[in-house]
């Protein structure tokens, strides 16, 4: 991983790393209405994105437009406080 195409963010007391550039799948980091927001994301067929609400067996996938999220870059590695 190199240092210039890595983003550091913390997020809920846990330092994650965002590679930046376009992301297919998997914990990304988006611009929602100008907030910067962690979800699971999946890309689906029409120019749309599958994003998970929550974790856990409640997480309900919600389908939007790919032109309605600004994605940031998916995140490279999560380092959780013990």
């Amino acid at each position: 991983m190199s240092g210039s195409d890595m983003q550091p963010l913390l997020n809920d007391g846990a330092v994650c790393f965002v590679r930046k550039g376009d992301a297919v799948e998997g914990l990304v980091l988006l611009m929602i209405d100008g907030v910067p927001v962690l979800r699971m994301m999946q890309r689906i067929p029409g120019n749309r994105l599958q994003l998970r609400t929550a974790a856990g067996i409640h997480a309900l996938p919600i389908k939007v437009d790919e032109k309605s999220v600004q994605i940031i870059g998916r995140v490279a590695a999560k380092m959780d406080r013990v």
